[in-house]
């Protein structure tokens, strides 16, 4: 039977498939990866075909409203095999549709030259035989009935004065129409290496943080995969607890050891991965890592977490190297990015740094993928498919027989874990640690924002010139209650998170477990219960209050939209002309500040109480962060003020011993069977009709249940403890209007089986015509499940 349907992606702007009819009448079959021009709305547009098939995927839609291809083009592109491989890897661990992966990979804008023509309708013609003759109606007419192909646009502009306004007059007349043609651009055989870092700094000047500092981009085996060599391992296999980062007795060695490894998967061409947690510079290392590959005829890719950082990163590598560096990212136009694919395809780059879409150009003998500070969450990939840079660079690297290298200070717990059952293959920072304060906010006057000890840290530094830092987690302020006397929250007694407050009640977002607001703390029985928080605004208030003399700066999301803002307050507080600056996390998204000879964290709590089983390792990385900020060689001081002093994230960070918290919460997450210990999946259901919308969303939680029995009974997969589906329960928050939505959350041991769980339920439901009106979306591995 000849193949039938095709179904086609539109870059670089929509990532989802369209399901099309080849006509009968085309003498020969397209190809994956050929272009084509398909009707999109009611226009024209080129696109790519990603699939064939015999029959529709989609058996609901009508035959007979499947649109046909318009024309095929000249112009194939063939993708990487690997590249591939890596897509459909993506599409069956991520549950999500193939041609949303596989557009990850095609190149980033289309070699198409569009242009608009028009041509003069059977209404037109009529209207032309009485038109008065030299008006520019009749002008444009006349012209319009002797090219029976129509005028383009340009040449309609020659013709008349206001070509703009005849023409809207003669289209809503329906005397004229327009269509779109696509001229096929010749693709570079040779592209010369470029470089668009300049251009792209001075156009970025008045960009929003969103796109800059946030690392807003576009967009291996996961946790329950294959790890490096032939050694496999499974989300929720019972192991030796790990043991925080692993040590190593001598710095040298350990890092001779660790470069000796690197050398040995590099000749051997065998895939492997290395953890590094210099908590210093880590730049030099790169640069030496990257001869090395270099050396060996191989290339390499750094993957930054945001444009700032894979700018200075590039530009720092441009110096060093001095040969020309790679740099994609979202910041350049499609055409920019366009040119640099190919460039990069053809081997004229050997190093290339980028944000998460990097992972996907056909960066050819790849040797080395470098993610820079794995842990931060820009990495997650927020629309479909979800991906995890850190988990798809894994899978990059041993398609392509690579050494994955994960850098970070302070890793995450899934990271920890993973290099603690295997070899130890890390080399730790022995810098001596930085003195750290710890004030416990329970003896301190109601009311005071600021202890003696951190006013007097912030009058030295005055003395001195300035150089504090004032560093204030906003998250979580009035969504949970905390006790004034013990510090604790109200928690979820199934799902061990804080309770949010929601209404007039206390609500866990994972379960929907719910109950009314105590009137006494249940730990110390305490009555002073009340909701977190203050914000950035009060704190710079007081500080003005305190140090009016001072010069003080906000920096948190509503005063800092640009990076020029960004960069003005830096240059400020290096020159001494900004003493004081109050800020969020965006304080740790760019180059450090300099000097720094004070940090004051007045409530370090604030984030623990997110209903989040997440929010003590984010509060951990934060705090990490602040106590970096102090500059080295200075004797500067760390000042953190807590009503949780002993809280495990407290007592590791007064200490500066990673390991403390690393045990304490790993032990925590084994007992109830969150990440690294299982695996989450968030189910979403939207739709128009809130009553449609929370039927279906029941329904697939009925569908989940008894296919988990289903999968159990039948030895598919084995019931863990903590295995539930939880839900659904109505999304939190301001949503689309007129939009309803629904979230379950699935909780397993063997993610494996998990995700077959949940892509056997999500056919049942797409396939049932009274959910045609309702979107369905997976997401594996969220970072965030409020």
């Amino acid at each position: 039977m000849p193949l039938a349907y095709a179904d086609v992606v539109f870059p670089p702007r929509t990532s989802q498939a369209f399901t099309y009819r080849i006509p009968q009448s085309w003498s020969s079959l397209p190809k994956i990866g050929q272009w084509v021009l398909a009707p999109f709305g009611p226009r024209v547009k080129p696109g790519i075909i990603v699939s064939l098939a015999v029959n529709a995927k989609q058996p609901l839609i009508d035959p007979d409203r499947i649109r046909e291809l318009y024309r095929i083009t000249s112009i194939h592109w063939e993708p990487d095999p690997k590249l591939v491989a890596l897509a459909e890897w993506m599409t069956g661990y991520y549950l999500a549709p193939a041609g949303t992966c596989l557009a990850l990979v095609q190149p980033p804008d289309v070699p198409f030259r569009s242009s608009t023509r028009w041509t003069i309708t059977r209404q037109g013609q009529q209207y032309l035989e009485t038109a008065r003759t030299g008006t520019s109606t009749h002008i444009l007419l006349a012209a319009l009935a002797k090219r029976s192909k129509g005028l383009a646009q340009s040449t309609i502009e020659t013709l008349l004065d206001n070509p703009s306004t005849v023409l809207q007059r003669l289209k809503r007349n329906k005397w004229i129409q327009a269509r779109q043609d696509w001229t096929e651009l010749p693709v570079p055989r040779n592209p010369t290496p470029i470089s668009l870092a300049k251009d792209f700094l001075e156009a970025s000047e008045g960009k929003t943080l969103d796109s800059r500092f946030r690392g807003n981009d576009e967009g291996g085996s996961g946790k329950n995969g294959e790890r490096g060599g032939k050694n496999k391992s499974r989300a929720g296999k019972d192991s030796t607890p790990a043991r925080g980062v692993p040590e190593i007795p001598e710095e040298n060695p350990g890092l001779f050891s660790w470069r000796g490894r690197f050398r040995q998967y590099l000749a051997a061409k065998r895939f492997g991965e290395l953890l590094l947690t210099d908590s210093e510079d880590p730049q030099p290392l790169l640069g030496d890592l990257i001869q090395e590959t270099m050396a060996q005829g191989r290339t390499i890719l750094v993957i930054a977490p945001n444009i700032n950082r894979s700018t200075r990163l590039a530009s720092y590598l441009r110096q060093s190297a001095g040969q020309p560096i790679g740099e994609f990212h979202s910041g350049y136009s499609d055409k920019q990015r366009l040119q640099l694919w190919e460039a990069i395809k053809q081997g004229n780059y050997s190093v290339v740094v980028g944000t998460r879409s990097a992972l996907f150009l056909p960066l050819p003998a790849l040797g080395c993928v470098w993610i820079e500070r794995e842990g931060d969450s820009a990495y997650k990939e927020d629309p479909s498919p979800h991906y995890h840079a850190r988990e798809v660079a894994r899978k990059r690297a041993e398609l392509d027989d690579a050494v994955l290298v994960l850098h970070a200070p302070y890793p995450t717990l899934e990271t920890v874990h993973r290099f603690a059952e295997n070899v130890p293959r890390t080399f730790v920072d022995k810098s001596t640690p930085k003195p750290v304060q710890m004030i416990n906010l329970q003896d301190m006057a109601f009311g005071t924002m600021f202890s003696d000890a951190l006013k007097n840290g912030m009058e030295q530094a005055l003395k001195q010139g300035g150089g504090i830092v004032i560093y204030h987690n906003r998250k979580g302020f009035s969504s949970s209650i905390t006790c004034r006397d013990c510090g604790t929250a109200p928690q979820c007694p199934r799902c061990r998170i804080p309770l949010s407050l929601r209404q007039s009640q206390l609500q866990c977002p994972y379960c929907g477990h719910a109950e009314p607001i105590p009137s006494a703390c249940p730990a110390c029985s305490g009555i002073r219960l009340e909701p977190v928080g203050f914000g950035t605004e009060r704190l710079e208030e007081e500080l003005r209050r305190l140090y009016p003399n001072a010069a003080i700066a906000r920096y948190d999301g509503n005063t800092i939209r640009t990076e020029a803002a960004a960069n003005r307050i830096r240059e400020q507080f290096s020159q001494g002309r900004v003493h004081v600056v109050v800020g969020t996390e965006l304080l740790f998204q760019a180059s450090p500040f300099t000097p720094v000879r004070c940090v004051g964290i007045p409530y370090a709590d604030a984030g623990l109480h997110v209903p989040d089983f997440r929010s003590s390792e984010r509060v951990f990385h934060h705090l990490q962060q602040a106590v970096g900020l102090v500059t080295p060689g200075l004797s500067g001081s760390t000042i953190i003020q807590t009503r949780l002093p002993s809280h495990p994230v407290m007592h590791a960070i007064g200490q500066q011993q990673p390991d403390l918290f690393y045990d304490h919460e790993l032990a925590f997450r084994r007992l109830v069977g969150y990440p690294p210990f299982g695996q989450l999946i968030q189910l979403h259901v939207s739709g128009q009709d809130a009553t449609e919308t929370e039927e279906a969303a029941k329904l697939w939680h009925q569908h989940l249940t008894e296919q988990l029995a289903r999968m159990i009974a039948q030895g598919e997969m084995q019931q863990g403890e903590q295995d539930a589906v939880l839900g659904p329960l109505a999304a939190y928050g301001a949503q689309p209007r007129g939009l309803s939505r629904y979230h379950l959350l699935v909780k397993v041991a063997d993610g494996t089986a998990g995700r077959t769980l949940v892509r056997r339920t999500l056919e049942l439901m797409t396939q049932r015509k009274p959910h045609r009106r309702i979107k369905f979306s997976v997401n594996v591995d969220p970072l965030d499940v409020t």
